[in-house]
This record gives structure tokens, C-alpha cells and sequence, in this order.
């Protein structure tokens, strides 16, 4: 019923999120929290390993893949609608350590920043392209030109490259730099590369010719974050030494440094408009800034210890947080402002989801209780008592009737939402449950252990349905593909596993 399709190992610590694409229905893509994706396409391989290349034709069943950090993750086939016959083992091995990446501006491809060099990726085709190689270090950043013919690669190595997509031959090598490039930008209207780099300064390079044509200096920190203003005629830079600076691009003048952040900025994004921007801190804040005067126009912040989860509520307009701090926050996303704080948790929060209509929230606690919350106003339904450890994950079923929940006491628990009342209990698992999730149709709720197995469970009855072997260490995540013919688990081990089938093809 379940067999392995795909193994990825060796390609970034343990992974601790997985997020199934909705665009399946069968090739799904993985990805996690800062944007980056896993792409893959299952094909019968056998025990063959690959590296990244262009396909074989000793072996024509390989399909590269791209790979993202965190990126150690399996996928699993669950029997639902799917086709046995179809499933295969594939393995997929030594894509490196990837970075960045990069969407062309047409979608068809995607640039990766790996330790290999810049591999492009068909996401029409499903396979790699071709891998540009030069740099003498790490890719770690990639931006393609606004017509999609070229691609700038910034490097460890202290240099900036330009290559020509179609030919992948090099078509320039900036040196400039004196420590390595945390970052490469074109600018909007393809004339000029900016980077950033840990010697503090930002470059400004002819993108023809690759002539340096300015060095902005100002930081007094390692640059990690470059951006053009949509109309390209400014540069903003956040930095190490926790200030953004933004700069006029013709010039190559300082134009205003925004001081706010208590700890290093980590990103920096315009406003459509070019007249705001946001900056991202380790300081745990996001800051939108007003862009010509420098007013401080708000500042995303509330929890006062770690911010272990986050969800977007079904219809996009609010997001909950819940926090160390022992409390659940619901936030405005178009504008930031903080609605409500959910107290009573008597420890950190490690787990919140929505009801699929909105209306409703689910928490999970250190305390051993998932507690029930009324959205529109804060106030607490239930607090559903039963485990006897630390709660971890909670999932509620898709008709949103029954809650999930997953315990470092070993066991999943099903819970009605009308009554608050324990429906089963789902004993099997010899360790910590770390993550639960339904199945898109609600017949079956996965489960990721301590124990290193994922377990299926029928959830009308609480049987067991299979165990899936194969991580070497914890589980941390599960996730099921919107078609529910894979699940995706990943794993302290840093290996990605897939069993996974198409869909029954119904036939008339």
C-alpha cells in the first residue's frame, strides 16, 4: 500500500517545516519559513544516485531535483484515489547546499544558489537545465536580469558573475568585494547590479559591461540585504550594525539612515509604490518605514519571549501567533495591529490553527491542554484535558468538526469540537508525537514521532493503518499533499524520502 519513491540526503540540517504547494495535484512542490522550494518529479530509479547534472542517457529515468533549505524531508503515498501500481523508488543525492532562490520573471524557471554553482530548473519540464560553474565558493545569491535572459550570481568567493541563460556561458566577473557577497540585485530597469557584502560596503556595477560605477560606504557592519526601489533610483541596505541605510542610485549618495532595530537587520523590502519600506530584524520586529522623511510609521511586535508558531487565518486577512510567552496573539495582516491576546495557557504555546471557517481557534501548550478560542473575541470555549505530557501539534479535521492533537506523551488524541469531549485516543507510537495532520479528506491523521516512524491512522475508528520506517532520527512535520495521494514528513536526519503515486485515473 505504501512504498518509497524518493530519498534526498545530505542537503541542510534537520528539517522542521514542510508545506505542500496547493498547485499538486500529483508532482507536488515542497517549501518552508523565509519562501525557498523542494521540485522534484517521481520516475523509477531503482537504487541509481545522481548528482546535479543534465539527464543521463545511461540512465533516462533521472530527473534532477531542486532543493531548498530546509530541504530534509519525506513524502510519503497514502492509498486514498491512488494508483499501487504506479509507485516507484526514487533517490535523489548531493544537490549541496542551497542558499537562494530565484523565479524568472516569465515563471517558467528557477535559478538556485548552491555550493554546486547556479543550477536552473524547468518547472514546465520538471528537470534541470544546466548548471553554470565558476565561482570558487558557495553561490549565496542569485537574481535574474528583467528580461530573463541573464543571471547574476553572487559568491563567497568575493566575486559577482554574470551568465546568459540560453548559452550558460559567462559573460562577466566583477571583483571588487573583500569579504564574500550576501547579495545580488538587478535593478528594475536591467541597467545596474547591486551587491552586498560582509566588507560593509554595497557595489553598483554596469550590467553590460560589469564596471564597477560606485562603492557605497556607510555601514560599519557586514551588508546582508540589498534592494532597488521599484523605479530604480534608490538602493536600500539593511546591515549587521542594525541601521538601513538608503542611498541615491545615480549618485551614489547617501540619502537617509534609519536607525529603530536593536538587533541585526536581516531584510529590507520596498513598497510598490517606491514610498515605504519594510526591514526585518533578528531583534524579532518587522518596521515599515515612511521612505523620503524617515518616520517610524508602525512596528510589528507584541510577544515578549519566542514566537514558536504562526497561522494565517482561511481567508488571509489575520494571523496567529502563539509564543513562550504562554500567550496567543491575533494580528491584523493588511495593517499590523495587534486585535487580541488569548490568555490561560499555564506555558509556552507551541501550536495554533484555525477552524476552516475562520471562526475559531485551536492552541496547543507545554501545559498538556489544547484549548479552544472564540476568534472574533478572545474568549475561551474549552480547555480539552487528557494528555499527560506536553502538547506539540494540534490539526483540526477538514470539516472542522474534530480537533488533533499530538503529545510528547506519546499518543494522538481525536476530540470533538461541539462538546469538547475526548472521541479516541491513538496509542501506537513508542516516543514523543512531534506533529499530526488529516488527511484533505479526513479519513485518515498522520502522525510524526520521536520514535523516527510516521503512523497513519484510520480516524473514524483510531486503527492503525501503517507504519512508515525509514528516518534515522525524530520526525518533526507531516503534511499531506492537497490530493492526498503523498505525505510529506521531515526529519532531524537530514534525508528526504518520497513514496508517492498519481491519483486513480477514473475511466468511464
Amino acid at each position: 500500500m505504501f512504498a518509497l519513491v524518493n530519498v534526498m540526503a545530505g542537503i541542510g540540517p534537520s528539517a522542521e517545516s514542510v508545506i505542500q504547494d496547493p498547485q499538486g495535484p500529483y508532482g507536488p512542490t515542497l517549501s518552508c519559513e523565509n519562501g525557498f522550494k523542494v521540485s522534484y518529479e517521481s520516475k523509477p530509479l531503482g537504487e541509481s544516485e545522481f548528482v546535479v547534472c543534465e539527464a543521463n542517457p545511461e540512465q533516462p529515468g533521472i530527473r534532477p531535483a531542486t532543493v531548498s533549505h530546509p530541504p530534509n524531508t519525506t513524502v510519503w503515498g497514502s492509498p486514498a484515489s491512488c494508483d499501487v501500481t504506479t509507485w516507484d523508488e526514487e533517490r535523489m543525492m548531493g544537490l549541496g547546499s542551497i542558499d537562494q532562490v530565484a523565479g524568472s520573471p516569465n515563471g517558467i524557471r528557477l535559478a538556485v544558489a548552491s555550493s554546486i554553482g547556479v543550477i536552473i530548473w524547468n518547472q514546465a519540464k520538471m528537470e534541470v537545465e544546466s548548471v553554470f560553474v565558476g565561482h570558487g565558493a558557495l553561490v549565496s545569491s542569485v537574481t535574474w536580469s528583467p528580461d530573463g535572459t541573464r543571471i547574476a550570481s553572487g559568491s563567497y568567493d568575493r566575486t559577482i558573475k554574470v551568465w546568459e541563460v540560453a548559452s550558460g556561458r559567462m559573460l562577466h566577473t566583477m571583483l571588487g568585494h573583500t569579504a564574500l557577497v550576501n547579495s545580488v540585485v538587478w535593478s528594475p530597469d536591467g541597467t545596474r547590479i547591486a551587491s552586498g557584502s560582509q566588507d560593509a560596503t554595497i557595489k553598483i556595477w554596469a550590467a553590460d559591461s560589469g564596471v564597477l560605477l560606485a562603492t557605497l560606504i556607510g555601514h560599519t557592519d557586514e551588508v546582508y540585504s540589498v534592494t532597488w526601489s521599484p523605479d530604480s533610483t534608490r538602493i536600500a541596505s539593511g546591515s549587521y550594525d542594525r541601521t538601513i541605510k538608503v542611498w541615491m542610485a545615480a549618485s551614489g549618495t547617501l540619502f537617509r539612515t534609519w536607525v529603530g532595530h536593536t538587533d541585526e537587520v536581516s531584510s529590507v523590502t520596498w513598497s510598490p509604490d517606491s514610498t515605504q519600506f519594510t526591514s526585518g530584524s533578528w531583534d524579532g520586529t518587522i518596521k515599515v518605514w515612511e521612505a523620503t522623511t524617515g518616520a517610524l510609521l508602525r512596528t510589528w511586535i507584541g510577544n515578549s519571549d519566542d514566537v514558536y508558531t504562526v497561522a494565517w487565518s482561511p481567508d488571509g486577512t489575520r494571523i496567529a501567533s502563539g509564543s513562550y510567552d504562554r500567550t496567543i496573539k491575533v494580528w491584523d495582516a493588511a495593517t499590523g495591529a495587534l486585535l487580541r491576546t488569548l490568555t490561560g495557557h499555564r506555558a509556552q504555546v507551541t501550536s495554533v490553527a484555525w477552524s476552516p471557517d475562520g471562526t475559531q481557534l485551536a492552541s496547543g501548550s507545554y501545559d498538556g491542554t489544547i484549548r479552544l478560542w472564540e476568534a472574533a473575541t478572545g474568549a475561551e470555549l474549552y480547555a480539552f484535558i487528557g494528555h499527560t505530557d506536553e502538547v506539540t501539534s494540534v490539526a483540526w479535521s477538514p470539516d472542522g468538526a474534530q480537533i488533533a492533537s499530538g503529545s510528547w506523551d506519546a499518543t494522538v488524541i481525536i476530540w470533538g469540537v461541539e462538546t469538547g469531549n475526548k472521541l479516541r485516543t491513538l496509542a501506537g507510537h513508542a516516543y514523543e508525537v512531534n506533529s499530526v495532520a488529516w488527511s484533505p479528506d479526513g479519513a485518515w491523521i498522520a502522525s510524526g514521532s520521536f520514535d523516527r516512524t510516521i503512523k497513519v491512522w484510520v480516524s473514524q475508528t483510531g486503527a492503525l493503518l501503517r507504519t512508515l520506517i525509514g528516518h534515522t532520527d525524530e520526525v518533526n512535520t507531516v503534511t499531506w499533499s492537497p490530493e492526498g495521494c503523498t505525505l510529506a514528513s521531515g526529519s532531524t536526519d537530514g534525508t528526504v524520502r518520497m513514496w508517492g503515486s498519481k491519483p486513480k485515473v477514473r475511466r468511464e
